[in-house]
This record gives structure tokens, C-alpha cells and sequence, in this order.
């Protein structure tokens, strides 16, 4: 096996754990064991779909559908009430019953809201999805309708992953997740050790689960992997998730991908050699989201021609290498929008027409590259995973532990994990560089948005506009894009950037302006979270004394009434508040140049 880099970085002491600490921390052990009992009083509900399907696991059914060469399929929707999630998801399945159209799961995407015990939830800004609030919620969805419900987004992950996971088994949800997120720290909330403690119980009461072929999932996409600049070390990665869940605690296993990817053969490698490291009697890989990357904000209707393609290539390697992976496309205004039921309705239909030719074009195929690309995944990224091992051990946590290992991966951070386990080419620079076996497209792609973005900034005669004024910059979501792009345009036209880094709420950025007294505020959001996080912040500064221009770029939308059925642009609301929306990076710094001059 090949050592670790020597050119590592070096650590931090917050990243190193302590005698002191580590002999303060509550025992994973003791914690799965916790679990383990709340998960044997629990019992397995019957949803819709078991009730109909005769099967009381997906997975054991997803199992038996590749075994017969089936393609199964998926969907994801967050409206922004209960009652019309519920009205949403009845439409569907009524709409593919009329149809033909096959749906035999479907992902709820409730408010992040939902990840916070109810006692941490008031004040803080509304987004687009609903709220959890209990176990009849849960309930009220796994029975609107004959399609698997899929408790993911903000169960286990989050700081209410206990309370919400064992709600989700009593419903009869068979995959839970999303592990990944324990990465995440939602709004408001402060302890670190106790959203892990609660995560450890959480998987726990899956592990009791196991004769049910229950598992936990994954996402790849929301975790350390969307930081990352080579796939060798997303696979390693995901092996150390496993290692956690299934070694540690006991629990069924499997992983899910694709938002991030849209180059077919990389994306495609990546699956199977997840697929091959992770299978068991159930599937390794749960679901394949389409890309997100590569859809358009302008032409909406076009993004239909690449969710099919896609969907043709997912479907057509599905059928030859039958690993029970779902598929799940993308809705077409994802980018711009919350999709509605008959959008998400519409999209089955078009890619199952799509994918009506799989077999015809799974033999047509050439898969010896892609499949020397996934021999690479699978090699390198197992000396990945030992590799971390070795530096997380090295750092004095525990890696027989499942919450010490949580915690060091929370706090070594993935870019530092990454140099500092992957497993470098012989040509690799000595600078902390990687050179990848399997680039990363976001990585790519960021960087090239990054070069355009400052020529076209230069070019505009703004190469030294903001040279020495200090600007505070972070994300209010888990989103690192835009983020990136930002921070690096900003420093080229001469800012010195005070990067607070990504999930910040509006205390955090209340404490960088009162450390850094920057003469701006820019903060880059995502989906629906804006207005009321820009009202939020506007009273925390004003009460602080702290009066400096806020810069808001992204998904400007949200709820501006009650009466409002999706997210709506809300730039005149935020002009109002004298926050400044901007369009683009460009907008963002003639603005700065402007109201700092």
C-alpha cells in the first residue's frame, strides 16, 4: 500500500484531540448500544408501497427488480406544506397508474428546520420546504400513496437525527439518511459533540433493524466528496462512512450519487466501483441523481434533452450490470425553482420513453475504459480510506469509535483530509497540490468559472477596484460554488477576504464583522433561505452597532406571503431592507466598487 503524502498539511490544534477531551466525550460504544435498544422498541411500520409490494424493505425489493434486469425509479420533492406534499405525491402516483409510467420511490425534502430539535427552531429563517413536527407527519406521507417513502434530507445527518429516525422506522421507511450531512451545521445550533452523539443513536436504531434490510444512506454530493478534487479520494471517503455505520455500529449500508457529476463514463466508473466495494444482499449504490451542473436557468425546457441522454446511459448500464441502483432525474427548473408535482410527473415520462432503448444501447456500449477508470477508483480509494485511517489515528482520535472518527472528519475539514490522505501520482507537486487520477468536475468547473469570471472582471476595468478594503464573505447554506468563485474574484480585483466558509447564519456573520470590521458584508445563498435570513441579519447588526454594506448573490427567492404556493424572486423585498442583491459576480463588485468609493 502507498504511505500517505509527505506533503500533508499541518494541522491545526483545534483538530487534534486531546487527553483532556478525549477522556470528556461520551463512548460510542456506549451510544450504539443506546441505539441499539431504542431500535428494538421501535417496530418497522407498513407503508402504502409495502402494503401493496409485499415487501417490507426496498432494498430487498430493489435487489430482486436487478436480478430481473428491472430499472427502478425514483423522485424527489419538497412542497411547501404537509398537505401538499401529501396532494403532490397522490397526483403523481394517480398521473403513472393513468399513464404507465412507472415511480417506486420517492425522497422527501422537507425544511432544514426539520434537523433541529423543536425547541431550536423558532426565530430562524423559513425556506422552501415544510416542517417536520412528529411521528403522524411521517406517518400521513409513507401512506399518501403506493411509492416508498425515503426519509433523508435533515433525519440521520442532523442534530434531530435520534427523534426523526425512530419516527421514520415506526412510518416504515426502509433507507434512511443522509449520513453525510453530519458534516452540516444547521442554523443556530451549537453543540457539536451532542448532533454526533445523536447521530451515532440514530444509525444504532437502524443496525437493529438489519433482519429487515434496513439501511443507512448516503449522499455523496452533500458531503466531504463535494469538496473534493479526485474521485479516488470520494470512494476512499465513502469507505470510511462504511466503516463507521456498518463496522462500528452495525447497520446496513449503501451510498447514493450523481448531482455534481454529468460526465457520463466518470460518473458511471464512480458507480460501479461503489457498487463493487459496498454490495451485499441489498444494493451498494441506492440511487443516481441526474446532474445539477450542466442544467440552464434560461431555457428551462432544454435541460429535458439532458436529463434524457443521461437517463439513456443510466439506464442502459443498469441493465447490463444490474446493481439495483434507482434512477432519479432531475426536474427541469430545479436550478431556478422548487418543482411542482405535475413538473416532476412530466420528467418520468419523458426519460422512461428515453430509457425504452436501454437494452438496445447497453450493447452498443464500450465499457472496457470506464471500466479500467473504476479498477483505478477502487484501488486507489481503498489506500485512501487507510490512509485517513492512519491520519485520523495520528490526530488521537479513536478509530474504533464511531463518534471520535465523526468528529475528526468534522474537524480536519475535506480539503485538508484530502491532501492529506490521498494517495499521490509519482508527478505530484511538492506545493500541496493533487494531481488527480479522477478529476472532480465541480473542481473544474469552479476554477474555469473562476478564470472567466475574473477576465471578464478585468476587462471591465475593475482590476484594482477594491484593492485593501476588507470584505467578510461566506455561504448561509452547505453549497461551497458559489462560495469559491466569490472569494477568488474578489481577492484578484485587490479585497482583502475574510472567508468565513460555508452553513453560516446570521450570528456568525455578525461575529466576522465585529472581529474583522470589514468595510462590506457579501454573502452567497441558495434556495429560499434569503429574505428572512437578510431581515435577521439586518437587526443583529443594527443592535450591534456594526453598519456596513450586506451583498446577497444566488437563488434570491423565497416566501414574501402566506398565499404564496412556490419561492418568488424577492430582490425588491431585499432592496427594501437595504440588503443589495446582485446578479453575478461582476454586478457584485461594480456594486462594491460604487457604494465603497
Amino acid at each position: 500500500m502507498m504511505e500517505a503524502s509527505t506533503d500533508t498539511p499541518d494541522f491545526p490544534v483545534s483538530s487534534v484531540l486531546s487527553d483532556e477531551e478525549r477522556s470528556s466525550l461520551p463512548s460510542g460504544r456506549d451510544l450504539v448500544h443506546e441505539g441499539l435498544k431504542l431500535g428494538a422498541a421501535v417496530e418497522l411500520g407498513t407503508t402504502a408501497w409495502s402494503a401493496k409490494s409485499g415487501y417490507r424493505s426496498e432494498n430487498e425489493y430493489k435487489r430482486d427488480m436487478a436480478a430481473r434486469g428491472e430499472i427502478t425509479w425514483s423522485l424527489l420533492m419538497g412542497l411547501a406544506t404537509l398537505d401538499e406534499q401529501i396532494e403532490g405525491l397522490r397526483y403523481i402516483y394517480d398521473a403513472c397508474e393513468r399513464t404507465g409510467v412507472r415511480i417506486d420511490r420517492a425522497l422527501v425534502i422537507p425544511s432544514p428546520l426539520s434537523g433541529l430539535p423543536r425547541e431550536s427552531r423558532e426565530g430562524l429563517p423559513r425556506t422552501t420546504s415544510f416542517i417536520l413536527e412528529g411521528r403522524e407527519e411521517h406517518i400521513r406521507i409513507a401512506q399518501a400513496a403506493p411509492m416508498q417513502p425515503v426519509f433523508g434530507d435533515f433525519h440521520i445527518g442532523s442534530p434531530a437525527a435520534l427523534e426523526n429516525t425512530l419516527d421514520a422506522v415506526a412510518a416504515g421507511c426502509s433507507t434512511h439518511g443522509i449520513f453525510s450531512q453530519f458534516l452540516w451545521t444547521l442554523p443556530g445550533w451549537r453543540d457539536e459533540i451532542g448532533a454526533l452523539a445523536a447521530n451515532i443513536k440514530a444509525v444504532a436504531v437502524i443496525a437493529a433493524k438489519h433482519f429487515d434490510r434496513v439501511a443507512v444512506d448516503t449522499y455523496l454530493d452533500d458531503g466531504a466528496p463535494s469538496h473534493f478534487m479526485d474521485h479516488v479520494s470520494t470512494v476512499g471517503y465513502t469507505l470510511i462512512e462504511h466503516h463507521v455505520v456498518s463496522n462500528l455500529c452495525g447497520a446496513r449500508f449503501s451510498a447514493s450519487l450523481g448531482g455534481l457529476m454529468s460526465h457520463l463514463p466518470t460518473k458511471i466508473a464512480v458507480w460501479l466501483a461503489l457498487d463493487q466495494l459496498l454490495r451485499t444482499d441489498i444494493p451498494g449504490v441506492s440511487y443516481l441523481y441526474g446532474s445539477t451542473i450542466d442544467s440552464s436557468a434560461d431555457v428551462p425546457v432544454s435541460n429535458y434533452g439532458g436529463a434524457s441522454v443521461e437517463t439513456l446511459a443510466l439506464a442502459a448500464t443498469e441493465k447490463r450490470f444490474r446493481t439495483g441502483a434507482s434512477i432519479q432525474p432531475v426536474p427541469i427548473h430545479e436550478k431556478t425553482r422548487v418543482p411542482s408535482a405535475e413538473e416532476i410527473f412530466e420528467l418520468l415520462a419523458v426519460c422512461q420513453k428515453a430509457a425504452v432503448a436501454a437494452d438496445d444501447v447497453a450493447s452498443l456500449l464500450d465499457y472496457a475504459g470506464i471500466l479500467r477508470i473504476k479498477d483505478t477508483l477502487v484501488e486507489r480509494g481503498r489506500e485512501f480510506a487507510q490512509n485517513a485511517l492512519r491520519v485520523i489515528s495520528s490526530l488521537g482520535y479513536d478509530t474504533t469509535d464511531p463518534l471520535q472518527v465523526l468528529l475528526a472528519l468534522r474537524r480536519i475539514g475535506p480539503v485538508d483530509l484530502e491532501l492529506a490522505a490521498h494517495p499521490r501520482q509519482r508527478d505530484d507537486a511538492h506545493d500541496g497540490t493533487i494531481n488527480a487520477w479522477v478529476p472532480t468536475e465541480l473542481m473544474q468547473r469552479s476554477q474555469r468559472v473562476r478564470d472567466d469570471e475574473i477576465a471578464a472582471v478585468r476587462a471591465a476595468g475593475l482590476g484594482a477596484s477594491l484593492c485593501g478594503r476588507r470584505i467578510v464573505v461566506g455561504s448561509s447554506d452547505t453549497h461551497t460554488f458559489g462560495l469559491h468563485v466569490l472569494s477568488e474574484v474578489l481577492e484578484a480585483v485587490g479585497a482583502e477576504v475574510v472567508n468565513g466558509g460555508r452553513d453560516l447564519d446570521e450570528v456568525n456573520f455578525v461575529q466576522l464583522a465585529r472581529d474583522s470590521r470589514p468595510a462590506a458584508i457579501a454573502i452567497s445563498t441558495h434556495n429560499g433561505q434569503c429574505l428572512q435570513f437578510s431581515r435577521n441579519l439586518k437587526k443583529l447588526m443594527k443592535d450591534s452597532g456594526i453598519s456596513c454594506p450586506v451583498f446577497l448573490g444566488g437563488q434570491l427567492n423565497g416566501y414574501v406571503s402566506s398565499d404564496d404556493k412556490l419561492p418568488r424572486d424577492v430582490t425588491p423585498q431585499l432592496r427594501e431592507l437595504g440588503v443589495v442583491p446582485c446578479e453575478s459576480t461582476i454586478d457584485m463588485v461594480m456594486r462594491c466598487r460604487e457604494l465603497l468609493a
